[in-house]
């Protein structure tokens, strides 16, 4: 989300409206994987492997890579 609509936008928004990020959160997670099921259909049918190669990890199965730069900015009581 932060990567949408900005670091300080979002965190202005998390204390301003935080029901709404929350619900935004949900429905983005949702996409991600939606979308995700999907490449990864198209990847295993050529190999069953998983890679991001601009981090050069590779995994046998599944894997996702994840941003965790945002969690440094936010307290516990805005995460979900």
């Amino acid at each position: 989300m932060a990567s949408l609509r900005g670091s300080e936008e979002l965190l202005l928004e998390l204390v301003d409206k935080p029901e709404w990020v929350h619900a935004c959160q949900e429905r983005l997670v949702g996409l991600y994987f939606q979308y995700y099921d999907r490449l990864y259909d198209i990847c295993k049918a050529v190999t069953a492997a998983w890679s991001f190669t601009a981090f050069q990890v590779w995994a046998p199965g599944r894997m996702a890579k994840l941003q965790t730069d945002f969690s440094a900015m936010i307290f516990s009581r805005h995460v979900r």
